[in-house]
């Protein structure tokens, strides 16, 4: 999968097909939320394999994940297929790894790999072996984000799952993807989910 959303849809339009949600048949609505949802975990994995950072794929997952549990899919849910397809391969297009640095690749498999430990730009540098300002600019020029960003906001978005173990206290989970202070965790919580912690796994219970 390269990023051509009318190639995909294309080659998946199977009408004879019960498998693919396009083109589904009106009224089996139940059925095409589970294939959407199927389908959105799908969506995952070949963006995973084309280079996608786990933290942009798990977003718009997360995206597709509540616009189908709204039951989104009604009268245009043939619309919202295509539109989720074109989202991943726009996805694809924009953020592969393939379309990055070796510097910035090196840097992004280092922070997924390190993330529950600190991160530094100095420990980044020594890592790609390039100065702290020179790879500061690389990674926001191609990532369109800085370094800081780009590690809280992945911090975050890998604390979402945790959450949803009730059994977790949220100064347990914040220590577990690198966040010591959790006061700090749950300000940074609220820039990106724009809500607290606490109301997001309250959310999970509903």
């Amino acid at each position: 999968m390269r990023g051509d959303a009318d190639s995909c849809i294309h080659n998946m339009r199977y009408k004879n097909s019960t498998f693919v949600p396009l083109d589904s048949q009106k009224g089996d609505s139940f059925n095409h939320v589970i294939y959407s949802y199927v389908f959105n975990i799908l969506y995952r994995i070949i963006s995973y394999s084309a280079g996608v950072p786990a933290v942009y794929i798990q977003e718009l997952q997360d995206k597709w994940n509540h616009r189908i549990n709204n039951r989104y899919l009604s009268s245009e849910s043939n619309q919202n297929d295509y539109d989720m397809i074109a989202s991943y391969c726009m996805l694809i297009q924009k953020k592969s790894f393939q379309s990055y640095s070796p510097y910035v690749k090196q840097t992004l498999r280092y922070i997924d790999t390190h993330l529950s430990a600190p991160i530094t730009i100095k420990n980044l540098s020594s890592h790609v072996h390039v100065s702290e300002g020179y790879l500061s600019h690389l990674f926001h020029e191609e990532v369109g984000e800085t370094i800081l960003n780009y590690v809280n906001r992945k911090r975050i978005t890998n604390s979402l799952s945790l959450l949803q173990n009730r059994t977790m206290k949220i100064q347990d989970v914040c220590i577990c993807v690198g966040i010591e202070d959790p006061n700090y965790y749950s300000r940074l919580f609220k820039k990106y989910m724009g809500i607290s912690p606490r109301e997001y796994q309250n959310r999970q219970e509903i």
